[in-house]
């Protein structure tokens, strides 16, 4: 699905591709980017190495409203699901 979405900086972004995730904790509808994507894959390797010192490692995100916190934060805990590590939301 192509939608008009806007970026960090509030500039819509024309054609830019969208998925829409139902969570499946609080039933928001999630608007998943490019970027949440990018995102996600830049903080994963961190938590991966934070686990290895560590038994746990909590991940959180701070931001002003509509800024993706939800969505990066879903999917990393899919990244970190599929790579065997156990998350809790």
């Amino acid at each position: 699905m192509r939608n008009n979405t806007r970026d960090n900086n509030n500039i819509f972004k024309k054609n830019e591709q969208v998925t829409w995730v139902t969570h499946p904790v609080s039933m928001d509808k999630l608007r998943i980017t490019a970027g949440h994507d990018k995102a996600a894959n830049e903080l994963v390797p961190v938590i991966l190495d934070a686990l290895k010192s560590k038994d746990k490692v909590i991940f959180a995100a701070g931001g002003e409203s509509g800024t993706g916190k939800s969505e990066i934060a879903y999917l990393v805990g899919q990244i970190l699901n599929e790579k065997g590590v156990s998350t809790v939301e």
